[in-house]
């Protein structure tokens, strides 16, 4: 199934880069929620560990794209927004 992910980064500092991967076996979604920043990072560094998966971003700060761009890291700058195709391979 295709979904449209239109994304925001709402801060005001970092840069974020997103990138898409599945979990390892035996890790729950659940696990990493409500982690202080100290240990998120470590934890999401253990728990996802599948290869990127790819994406297309279609729509850039609320412009249609040309067309569809593949791409497996969704770079966003503050206040910077993306629209995405994501078709997830397999649940997790």
């Amino acid at each position: 199934q295709i979904e449209r992910w239109r994304l925001v980064h709402a801060g005001n500092e970092d840069t974020i880069s997103l990138e898409i991967r599945a979990l390892a076996p035996g890790k729950t979604v659940t696990a990493l929620m409500g982690l202080s920043a100290d240990k998120a990072d470590a934890a999401i560094a253990e728990a996802c560990t599948g290869a990127p998966v790819p994406f297309y971003a279609v729509a850039s700060d609320g412009l249609t794209m040309p067309q569809a761009v593949e791409t497996e890291v969704a770079t966003f700058q503050p206040g910077y927004r993306w629209d995405l195709l994501v078709t997830l391979p397999e649940q997790g």
